[in-house]
């Protein structure tokens, strides 16, 4: 792959620009140049300068792969498939128009795929978040509450995080995550005022985020009607067995 990778910036940089495609790649290829959006964004990716604070070194210039697994069941092939489709539209340029909360156990690809489309979305100039932790967006709503200038960990305000284009979030294993909706629906609340999709990421089903005595709760933020606000009601994907 990183063969392929450099390859490809070499024939770049001898043409510069490619007049069929700016370089942005063509599905199935651009016939002047060769160049796939998937080609393109990882040239883009392997030229981004990103801090590690947004983009963890390990992930940095990888991008997502859908798991081969031929004889998986039909609903992990149905939920691979969303996923999939969801990174292509990152691939191409485009933040998808609606949140989402991806439900799948540990060691499933599920940082893997927060990363590369983070990392996607700033090769395509969009602005990202870091890659933070329920606990952590809890910490910052409570004390900007009493403190509208607080930075987490001394970069971050809820203003300036709540309106950017891209929010990729993860439920963290504490006590509190049976506090978790509340807090979900706040920030997916704030981001669809501005029309922007939350991706959240979690090893748990997202009915397992409630307590014993509140076993629907999850539906402050979960909606299946076709009208709903997409934004506001994330599709919600599960893979567990």
């Amino acid at each position: 792959m990183a063969e392929s990778r450099l390859g490809k910036i070499g024939e770049i940089e001898k043409s510069k620009v490619c007049h069929l495609c700016n370089n942005e790649g063509k599905p199935g290829g651009c016939p002047r140049c060769g160049l796939t959006p998937r080609s393109a964004t990882s040239i883009k990716m392997l030229s981004l300068d990103v801090p590690t604070d947004i983009i963890p070194t390990p992930y940095q210039g990888v991008l997502w792969e859908k798991p081969n697994e031929p004889d998986k069941p039909l609903r992990f092939q149905q939920f691979d498939d969303s996923l999939e489709k969801v990174n292509n539209l990152f691939l191409s340029g485009k933040v998808p128009s609606f949140s989402m909360f991806i439900g799948a156990p540990p060691k499933s690809g599920k940082n893997n795929f927060a990363y590369s489309c983070m990392q996607t979305a700033l090769a395509q100039k969009f602005s990202v978040a870091p890659l933070l932790s329920t606990a952590d967006w809890r910490r910052l709503q409570k004390v900007s509450q009493m403190n509208p200038f607080y930075k987490l960990y001394g970069k971050y305000k809820w203003d300036d995080l709540i309106s950017l284009d891209v929010v990729f979030m993860f439920v963290d294993h504490s006590d509190e995550k049976y506090d978790e909706i509340p807090l979900l629906k706040s920030v997916l609340d704030s981001r669809a005022a501005f029309c922007l999709p939350t991706f959240i990421i979690s090893d748990y089903k997202l009915n397992d985020l409630v307590p014993a005595w509140n076993k629907e709760s999850y539906s402050a933020i979960y909606n299946s009607a076709d009208n709903r606000d997409y934004y506001r009601y994330p599709v919600v994907l599960h893979r567990f067995n």
